[in-house]
């Protein structure tokens, strides 16, 4: 069985059509790609050293990690426009609260300062370790 001349040029225009849809579509990503940056700081403003910086892209789960120096900076590029982030720093056992990187933010260089409590405090979900949420006392019957 052969085919008519209508139906190889049908196929061979798919085929065109399908191996450079996905090439165009990484080239206007990448020319609109993203970034990120800040410092952490405790409550007083000192820069800490040596925090530990995570940013989770909230699609696939994927996290990347960035360890400020003296400066107290951290950075992330390359980040897809089309994604919300979620940033979050610790240092010492303590943590920042999550602050989150929309995909409706337009700017393609975003800062986000992240402050992280002094002492023993660590925040949790906007309640500090100090705080009570539950007690619960284990009685007889």
């Amino acid at each position: 069985m052969s085919l008519t001349k209508p139906v190889k040029a049908v196929l061979i225009g798919t085929v065109t059509v399908g191996l450079l849809a996905p090439m165009s579509g990484a080239v206007l990503s990448a020319s609109s790609r993203r970034s990120v940056t800040g410092t952490v700081t405790d409550r007083s403003g000192a820069i800490l050293e040596g925090a530990v910086v995570q940013l989770k892209d909230l699609l696939t789960l994927n996290i990347r990690s960035y360890i400020t120096q003296s400066d107290g900076l951290y950075r992330f590029h390359g980040l897809h426009p089309d994604i919300d982030y979620e940033l979050t720093a610790a240092y010492q056992g303590r943590s920042s609260r999550s602050r989150t990187l929309s995909r409706f933010n337009s700017n393609s260089n975003v800062r986000i300062d992240l402050q992280i409590p002094n002492g023993d405090t660590h925040v949790l979900g906007g309640r500090t370790s100090g705080d009570t949420i539950l007690n619960i006392e284990a009685g007889g019957t």
